[in-house]
């Protein structure tokens, strides 16, 4: 382990990946930074455009996205979704800047746990969605975005 000076961390640990990269660990946690173990979950909702998830998922090896679809939720409200998401502990994808946002707010003044949700700006270009996203799985961990929603392209 390599240290200099008086109060010198020790240098990052590397963990070696299925494809012989190498991704950083932080400092004295060995934990991987975002694309780990610890990779944001998503939840699309279902008005998300279907381009932009399947480029996310050709981006993103390993990448944990359900749809509203795939877990039965076809129709329901967003409190509804709001919840689902919260529960899985999945940050909600969505371009519903609409009503989301205020009931995503709701769960946060209720005390009630929302994990973050992600808002994608209409007629936002797909490639720097696609490029922003990556962005924001790549660089936060799980829990990180909890009671925050950002909006994209950043």
């Amino acid at each position: 382990m390599t240290m200099c000076g008086r109060n010198a961390k020790p240098a990052p640990q590397h963990e070696p990946r299925p494809n012989g990269a190498v991704r950083r660990q932080r400092y004295g946690l060995g934990l991987p930074l975002g694309g780990g173990s610890l990779m944001l979950r998503l939840l699309a909702d279902e008005n998300l455009n279907a381009n932009l998830v399947r480029g996310l998922r050709r981006r993103i090896e390993g990448l944990d996205l359900l749809s509203v679809q795939a877990l039965g939720l076809t129709g329901s409200d967003d409190p509804t979704v709001l919840a689902v998401a919260a529960e899985q502990g999945r940050v909600l994808v969505t371009q519903d800047v609409q009503t989301v946002t205020r009931f995503a707010f709701e769960r946060v003044d209720a005390g009630l746990p929302m994990p973050g949700v992600i808002e994608v700006v209409a007629g936002a270009s797909l490639g720097a969605v696609i490029d922003d996203l990556a962005l924001v799985v790549e660089s936060h961990d799980q829990g990180e975005l909890e009671g925050q929603i950002i909006y994209l392209p950043l």
